[in-house]
């Protein structure tokens, strides 16, 4: 989607664990639905915004994953709605942060930087 291309989104978690692993960076997987309101909002107001996009390219390996094309993902990590946005150890696949829904860009950030402090939190890194 075009909205999004500032933003290096893989369209794979296994692809992109790989690379966040290799890189030692989190994993920022995004559920999201085309045409689902909330999910567009993202897609065309707050992903295009340097400066999220900047940010989610400095700290993780993103990936942008299709929530009705890719159940089985989905319902690994329990994700049940869409848009939802996960930050995951590559290492172990845990889960340290999630949150649901649309937040325009400041909003996001402040949520992406309570994930970097749960994550470092997690591993007694602070």
């Amino acid at each position: 989607m075009e909205a999004t291309k500032a933003i290096r989104w893989e369209k794979s978690y296994v692809v992109a664990s790989m690379k966040a692993t290799k890189a030692n960076k989190m994993v920022l997987l995004y559920f999201y639905a085309p045409g689902w309101g909330c999910c567009d909002k993202l897609d065309y107001v707050t992903y295009p915004e340097t400066k999220v996009a900047d940010f989610i390219n400095r700290y993780f390996v993103p990936a942008r994953i299709d929530f009705k094309d890719n159940p089985d993902v989905a319902a690994k990590f329990g994700v049940m709605w869409s848009p939802t946005i996960l930050f995951i150890d590559p290492v172990d696949g845990i889960v340290h942060h999630q949150f649901t829904g649309y937040l325009p860009p400041d909003a996001y950030l402040a949520e992406t930087h309570i994930g970097l402090g749960k994550i470092a939190f997690d591993h007694n890194k602070f």
